[in-house]
């Protein structure tokens, strides 16, 4: 059958993503009643207290959703997270929890504003950021964001570094519910330079009662060494100060290379991070 395209979306993956659907609506609701029978019988063991949902996590899921990185690159319009938006509410992924929709890299303008705030891409958002994280919750999506660490992002566009409080204030004031950081162009390479630049955003996350989502890719900059301790150190500090941590490459990009192979040496990196995951924090194995 020939494809009719329509804006990202093929109609030829309809079929597949419904089939999806249907066996992931099966297995959702199953685990919900086990999670429930689990839960009554914590509670009735006494093991779970009055505080239960005031300890509710930030992020207590792995998030799922789409992300313009591996398909599109620098190369994003606000149509794509429209498009986006239409096909996950269309073949039922939202639903079942593919609720989050993030832009990643080149969203800005190659300068900031004169009192140092980023600008977005009027070329590329003709109808502004707020409009569209406006638009995406209207469709019941969690609206994300990309910055980097350092002074230029890894497509080469304006970094947070010495930014992190103007930054930070914008993108909530924009809308954003999750931030995703990047770790190209720090002052240099070396794991305490990263800890202090990414302990910035920490303690923006710490005093904000309404922090942000954040998903911190500073681990990914050191695995793969011949000496892992730094690696492993970097894991340990992640885990302390956001939700979720990118720890390995990035999975190829479309429609370069082969995605299997990419896909299977994030996770036989993942297998070796098992003791950093906790309740509300996620080890990224660059798919979520």
């Amino acid at each position: 059958m020939e494809a009719r395209q329509t804006g990202w979306f093929h109609e030829a993956t309809e079929h597949s993503f419904l089939q999806l659907i249907k066996s992931s609506r099966k297995s959702t609701t199953s685990q919900t009643r086990s999670n429930m029978k689990s839960q009554i019988a914590l509670t009735a063991a006494g093991l779970v207290g009055g505080a239960t949902a005031a300890s509710e996590p930030l992020l207590p899921l792995p998030p799922m959703g789409f992300n313009s990185w591996a398909r599109f690159m620098t190369n994003i319009t606000e149509g794509i997270f429209v498009d986006a938006a239409e096909a996950l509410v269309k073949t039922g992924l939202r639903d079942v929890g593919y609720n989050r929709l993030n832009l990643d890299d080149a969203w800005s303008t190659m300068e900031r504003a004169a009192n140092g705030s980023m600008v977005w891409d009027s070329k590329k958002f003709p109808k502004g950021l707020p409009w569209l994280t406006s638009y995406m919750k209207s469709k019941g999506f969690i609206p994300g964001i990309y910055t980097d660490a350092g002074s230029l992002s890894c497509g080469g566009y304006p970094g947070a570094l010495d930014h992190e409080e103007i930054d930070w204030k914008d993108f909530k004031a924009w809308g954003f519910e999750y931030l995703k950081m990047d770790g190209c162009n720090l002052p240099d390479g070396g794991e305490p330079v990263y800890q202090e630049v990414y302990s910035r955003w920490g303690k923006l996350i710490t005093e904000d009662p309404e922090a942000m989502i954040f998903s911190d890719s500073a681990p990914a900059y050191f695995s793969g060494a011949d000496n892992l301790t730094d690696w492993y150190t970097v894991m340990g500090w992640a885990q302390k100060m956001g939700h979720l941590a990118r720890h390995s490459a990035d999975i190829q990009t479309y429609p370069k290379g082969k995605s299997w192979p990419s896909m299977m040496y994030n996770y036989d990196q993942h297998v070796r991070l098992a003791r950093y995951q906790r309740v509300g924090f996620f080890n990224d194995p660059d798919f979520l």
